[in-house]
């Protein structure tokens, strides 16, 4: 069975790239156009990862983190935190750097 990352993103491009990667590295990616719906995906189908940006308009990434950790079902879930203005300096790596992320191989 294909681990499940939730990818929260606002931004469709940023968001496609992260999953188009992780699905070519063999997740089962989701993704989510803001804090509520993460948090939902999230209480729905409790991910073995949740990769977040920090800024979005709805509800930021830290406090995404704290009703994380409100729920005992979704409290154990780890979350990975990017800034889009990172993202965007390695836009074309992308591909390259998901899977050389310590975060992610545990998953596998």
């Amino acid at each position: 069975m294909k681990q499940q990352v939730l990818v929260i993103e606002n931004e469709e491009i940023i968001r496609d790239v992260y999953l188009d990667c992780l699905a070519t590295k063999g997740f089962a990616a989701m993704g989510a156009c803001g804090g509520r719906q993460g948090l939902q995906l999230a209480q729905q189908h409790l991910p073995s990862l949740i990769v977040c940006d920090v800024a979005m308009p709805d509800i930021d990434g830290y406090d995404l983190l704290f009703s994380l950790r409100q729920d005992p079902t979704t409290a154990v879930i780890p979350v990975f935190f990017f800034r889009r203005c990172v993202v965007q300096k390695t836009f074309a790596k992308v591909c390259d750097w998901v899977p050389m992320t310590t975060s992610l191989s545990p998953l596998r």
